[in-house]
C-alpha cells in the first residue's frame, strides 16, 4: 500500500536492490517494497554477519541463498530458497 510504514525484521529480508534512489526491498513472502532510503543507508541498517553487498547495486541476505551459478561470461545469479533470483554482470 502506497504510504504505509512497513516494518520487518531482518530474517525475513532476501535482498535489497538499488532503485535509483530508492530501494526494492525482497521480502521471504514473495513480496517486494519500494523503500525511500539508498542501498547505502541499507548497507549500514543491515547486520553484517548475513547481509552481504555482493554488487554496487546489491545486498543480499546469506542464509536464504541455495545456489550460486558463476558463469564463464563474468555474471553470476543466486537462488534464495523463495525462488527469488539475484542476476547481475
Amino acid at each position: 500500500m502506497r504510504g504505509v510504514v512497513q516494518g520487518v525484521q531482518p530474517d525475513v529480508i532476501l535482498g535489497v536492490r538499488s532503485a535509483g534512489n530508492y530501494s526494492e526491498v525482497w521480502l521471504a513472502n514473495g513480496s517486494m517494497v519500494l523503500d525511500s532510503r539508498s542501498l547505502g543507508v541499507w548497507s549500514t541498517l543491515l547486520p553484517q554477519r548475513t547481509f552481504f553487498r555482493i554488487h554496487r547495486t546489491l545486498v543480499i541476505n546469506a542464509l536464504h541463498v541455495v545456489e550460486v551459478d558463476r558463469r564463464v561470461d563474468s555474471s553470476c545469479q543466486a537462488s534464495c530458497c523463495s525462488g527469488f533470483r539475484y542476476g547481475f554482470e
